[in-house]
């Protein structure tokens, strides 16, 4: 199955979802283990603006500047 792969944070190391600790600390789902061993967000992540313009976003960062 593709698509099921995850970078667990906690344990630093892909997992498939069915092996995955908590799943807060999951980054995912990546195509393949490959994927998901470089889970650093593409070129495509970093050109999106920030809440695509919806009025409903709230920042909850904002709150400590």
């Amino acid at each position: 199955m593709s698509g099921d792969w995850f970078w667990d944070i906690d344990r630093q190391v892909a997992v498939r979802v069915d092996n995955a600790g908590r799943h807060d600390l999951l980054i995912g789902p990546y195509a393949t283990q490959a994927d998901a061993e470089v889970w650093m967000p593409s070129s495509s992540w970093a050109s999106k603006k920030d809440a695509d313009g919806d009025d409903t976003w709230v920042d909850v960062n904002s709150a400590y500047d």
